[in-house]
Order: structure tokens, then sequence, then C-alpha cells
């Protein structure tokens, strides 16, 4: 069904220029932008999604509902490649615009999701708590029902992570994969993904805390529910994944045939990440790489970090991988 969108997208392109409308255009890139993100091709979502909602603001004079649909995209797309310091000045104007014209669904979008991760990034979680109060008719205490209450439990679990509250995290994590299992619709594979990038994330850094076995029984099930999406962003974070694991694994028991299995898996992972632009992924896997020939990281994605203007990469990198103690 998303393939044959895709081609109508395609086919329409002529006429769409045809006739010379920018509501018409807006719509047509914004259908791009959404075709892109629902595979999680986060690098070909960035120039649909900005020039869908530069058309949408020219028409309404500022960013209005439509084009707020495409901020949010803009947000996760900057997550997943790592340009950190994009997020913060387009979560922080956007915010800030949004609150001006008390336009709280703008803002649901602003904090909710992997948008969460520049307010955590500019250590600003209590301006997050304070702007949740004023968002609490778009998300509530049900099962995940609707876009907003998906939002807010990916939020809310990459806070616990970033706060090593990861027994905290993982029961929201359970709360929202128990309410996604209710879709049948195919379009939230976006949705199922997401919640398995923190799920297993999760499941590894409690791994490490608790060194309980059965921490690996779920990372393996979780690992093998990404492949089973078969889209390239899951099957490089299923390999990744699969490495930080082992990378773990072996410190503890140090057998030569895991840590030939977690090299493997790790450059794989790499691979994938460079091909799909996916800078933190592809540094994450160097430190990881690092540690495993070197016992010590290279701190790649630490520097990075820096570089961009986060307050504080130590905590903020535990929202990508899971360094060596």
């Amino acid at each position: 069904m998303r393939d044959q969108a895709e081609s109508n997208l395609a086919l329409i392109r002529p006429e769409v220029e045809q006739l010379r409308s920018q509501r018409v255009s807006a719509a047509w890139w914004s259908g791009v932008a959404y075709s892109h993100a629902l595979s999680c091709r986060w690098f070909h979502v960035v120039h649909p999604a900005r020039t869908s909602f530069q058309k949408f603001q020219h028409l309404v004079g500022e960013s209005g509902f439509e084009g707020a649909q495409m901020l949010w995209l803009d947000v996760w797309s900057n997550w997943f490649l790592g340009n950190w310091n994009k997020m913060f000045e387009v979560t922080g104007a956007m915010s800030d615009d949004a609150l001006r014209r008390s336009d709280f669904f703008q803002v649901a979008l602003m904090i909710g999701g992997f948008g969460r991760g520049a307010w955590l990034g500019t250590e600003r979680i209590d301006d997050v708590a304070q702007l949740q109060k004023r968002c609490k008719d778009f998300t509530s205490d049900s099962k995940p029902a609707n876009p907003f209450t998906v939002f807010d439990y990916l939020a809310q679990i990459q806070e616990c992570i970033y706060q090593q509250r990861f027994s905290e995290g993982w029961r929201i994590y359970q709360q929202l994969d128990s309410g996604l299992s209710e879709f049948r619709n195919g379009t939230v594979q976006l949705a199922r993904v997401a919640a398995l990038t923190l799920g297993a994330l999760l499941a590894i850094h409690l791994y490490v805390e608790q060194q309980d076995d059965d921490w690996l029984k779920r990372i393996r099930s979780m690992t093998g529910q990404l492949r089973r999406e078969g889209i390239p962003f899951a099957l490089m974070l299923a390999d990744f994944y699969d490495g930080l694991m082992l990378l773990h694994l072996g410190q503890r028991v140090g057998p030569q045939q895991v840590m030939s299995e977690c090299r493997e898996a790790l450059q794989c992972a790499r691979v994938q990440a460079q091909q799909q632009h996916l800078s933190p992924y592809v540094l994450a896997v160097d430190d990881a790489l690092a540690e495993l020939e070197q016992t010590q990281s290279s701190d790649l994605l630490h520097n990075r970090m820096l570089q961009h203007g986060v307050a504080n990469p130590e905590r903020f990198r535990r929202l990508y991988t899971v360094p060596l103690k």
C-alpha cells in the first residue's frame, strides 16, 4: 500500500507543477515527507518537510496546523541524523512561536517523541514539565490511541534513559508496547520502530545494570522484531544493538567467538548507518569498535555532541548507545 502511494505521488508531480498552486505544492511535498518518514528514511525526510513547511508558512503567514505537522518530521530527522544544533534551534524557535500564539498542538509536537531530546540536550527538563501541563488535552493516561499519546510515551522513556531511571523507563515501554500491539494497520510501522529503538536500548542498559541474562533474551527478541520490520533503518538498529549486547556480554564471559560476532555485527551496522547518513550511529559504532579492540572508547560521539552545543554529552549519548563503564 505504501509503495503504491509513493508511486502515485511520483506520477502526479507533473500535474502539481503545472497547477502552480502553493497549497497544492505544499500538500504534495508533505506527502513526500510522510512517505519517507513512515519508512524511517530520515535523510530523505529533511528537504520535503522543510519545503512543505515553508510553503504552508507562506500561505498563512505563520506555521499553522499543516506546518506544525512538518516540524516534528524535521525535528525527528535531525535527531537521527545527529544535527543537534539545528534541532535545538528549530525546537526553541517553534516552541516560542507556538506559545506566543497559544498553539498547544504545535507545542505538544515539539516536546513529544524524539523532540524531547532537544530539551534534554539543553538541560531544559523543568521547562518541559511546565509545557506538559499546558498540553494535557492532547495526551491521556489511556492506551496509545492517538499520536500524541505515543509521542508522550516515547518522550517519557527518553527522559528516563537520560536520567538513568532504566527500570521506570522499561515499565513505560511495556505500556507503550502493549498499546501499539492493538494496532493492525501497517501505517504505524514508524511507531513500532520508534518504540523498539528505545525499548531495545533500554534493555541493553538494564542488562549492564543488573547483569541478568534474562535481558539477553529480551534484547535478542527485540532485535528480531526490528529485523522483521524489513526496512533499512530497523535492520541497522538490529545489528547495532546486537553488537552492543555482545560487546557487554564479551566483557563478562570473554570467549573469542563472542567478540568476533560482536565485531561483525558492529561493522555491518556501521556500513548501513553510513549509507543512511545516520552520523550518531556511525560514531557510536566507531566508539564501540575502539572499546572492543582497545578496551577504551575513542569518544567520537561525545566530542561531536560537544561541538553541537549539547550540555551534558555523557548523559546525552545514553539515548543512542551503551558504552563500557
